[in-house]
């Protein structure tokens, strides 16, 4: 069961809040042209377990979103009971990813926060590995990094600098959408997958109305020391085509290769958006990231964008970014994203496509939200998904929010399945876990809309799945971090 209720606009004070105050409130870093801060603003989160103690788990979120894109830095938050409560570390502990965690980092800004935790190289305990994007304000510098904890994200070493880049007076280069992953199979070995842009100075505005997004070549880079040391990053496309991808993020197969998967947006052409040439697609290594094969496309990409039903303005909600799991027992793969083809190009749903063969092939995709039909036609939106997979349970867990309340009020649901998943007629049980709130309190991302994050975090504790996710508070308080457990 699930408990997380609270009235239109406040703070939810019966849900355990993962983000619990601003530490960045006397920091002046990170301004950049007449770019806003929304100070107190925590979102886009991520969570991930200690595979040996599914009690402790660690949380990670951007705090205090700038108007043009990042943050003044990214924060861990941990929990030792499985979600029930959150304990954010001081600043001196946190990873220096940006200058107001770290007056020394070279970036005033970070963004796309990612965790994930694994074994440490001889097996005898675990290492967590956060990883995000350091900038400066004009995204003209850019960078990937990583920080390890093995104190359950208590304290964290100074991040590894994996690449920055700087743009240039002729071309735009920027390294986005990061993601890290812990091998649950190999001792000490992670990997860190990202998209890097270049494009022409002319073309380098992030936050032109004509785009959705930018995509970039795939970048590959992976530890086998417990993220001592890193590989050089590599472009991991086997194609020379005129391929693009974004939100690239790696699982791990049970099979006897322990197959890496990489799951992304993929567009052809300029690398600007929007395009008709966009697919759900992944790329396959058997052995170990050191060659790849695909692209294998899961389905054609047909996302609209999502608006606020009250006035139209535009919400900021992940587009096609997908998400995937895998069900470690039989290898099935679920991919999960925003698509508008069941309601005839009104409005953005949540789809999922289910590979049995390792993926390389796919199902045709299903509509997973529960959202009742309306005749108003914004309110039927749902948007920024996430899947996992509980094997103690069998179970299918996906989480989005949706209008259907009428209006800008936002909800936030699970809905989950036990068998068949990818079939027209699986059977989706759906509960409200957050909500409702009024989006227009969250953080307004210049040219793109109202923003809580391009995705959200959802892993399990064994007996419960444990979600975390934003939530639009009030004007002082715009965004907070909370969670919520299910079983």
């Amino acid at each position: 069961m699930i408990a997380l209720v609270g009235d239109f606009g406040t703070a939810f004070a019966s849900a355990p809040i993962v983000s619990p105050g601003d530490p960045y409130n006397s920091c002046n870093f990170g301004g950049f042209d007449s770019q806003t801060v929304a100070a107190d603003s925590e979102l886009e989160p991520r969570v991930a377990v200690d595979p040996a103690n599914s009690s402790d788990a660690i949380a990670v979120f951007q705090q205090d979103r700038w108007s043009g894109g990042g943050a003044k830095g990214v924060l861990a938050s941990t929990s030792g009971d499985g979600g029930g409560n959150w304990s954010e570390p001081a600043l001196s502990n946190q990873p220096g990813f940006s200058q107001c965690t770290d007056v020394n980092s070279a970036y005033p800004r970070a963004s796309d926060p990612w965790v994930s935790i694994g074994s440490n190289v001889d097996g005898t305990g675990t290492v967590a590995y956060f990883a995000a994007l350091g900038l400066n304000g004009a995204e003209t510098i850019s960078s990937v990094q990583v920080s390890t904890s093995t104190t359950h994200g208590s304290s964290w070493n100074t991040p590894k600098i994996l690449i920055t880049d700087n743009s240039t007076s002729s071309t735009f280069v920027l390294d986005d959408k990061e993601a890290v992953t812990a091998d649950p199979y190999r001792h000490g070995v992670a990997y860190v997958v990202w998209d890097r842009v270049a494009l022409p100075q002319s073309q380098s505005n992030p936050n032109s109305d004509r785009s959705f997004a930018f995509r970039g070549t795939p970048m590959f880079s992976m530890t086998s020391d417990g993220g001592t040391t890193w590989s050089t990053p590599r472009s991991i496309m086997p194609t020379n085509a005129n391929l693009f991808t974004i939100g690239n993020q790696i699982v791990v197969l049970p099979d006897s290769s322990h197959t890496l998967v990489d799951v992304f947006q993929l567009s052809q052409g300029s690398g600007i958006q929007p395009s008709n040439q966009n697919w759900e697609a992944v790329l396959i290594s058997k052995d170990g990231g050191a060659t790849w094969a695909g692209p294998f496309k899961i389905s054609k990409l047909d996302v609209i964008g999502v608006t606020n039903p009250d006035d139209a303005t535009r919400v900021r909600a992940g587009a096609g970014i997908p998400d995937i799991s895998v069900d470690p027992s039989t290898g099935n793969l679920f991919v999960v994203w925003m698509d508008a083809r069941f309601s005839a190009f009104r409005y953005d749903q949540i789809v999922l496509s289910e590979s049995t063969n390792g993926g390389t092939g796919w199902s045709n995709p299903v509509v997973v939200n529960q959202t009742p039909a309306s005749t108003a036609v914004g309110d039927n939106q749902a948007f920024t998904s996430v899947v996992h997979f509980r094997p103690s349970a069998g179970t299918l867990g996906v989480t989005y929010y949706d209008f259907r309340s009428g209006g800008s009020s936002t909800k936030f649901f699970i809905a989950e399945c036990a068998s068949s998943c990818s079939s027209p007629a699986a059977t989706w049980t759906e509960t409200q876990i957050g909500g409702p709130f009024a989006i227009e309190n969250a953080p307004f991302s210049t040219g793109r809309g109202w923003f809580l994050g391009d995705y959200t975090g959802l892993t399990d504790t064994g007996s419960n799945f444990l979600s975390v996710f934003g939530v639009a508070v009030s004007s002082g308080n715009p965004t907070d971090i909370v969670s919520a457990t299910s079983s």
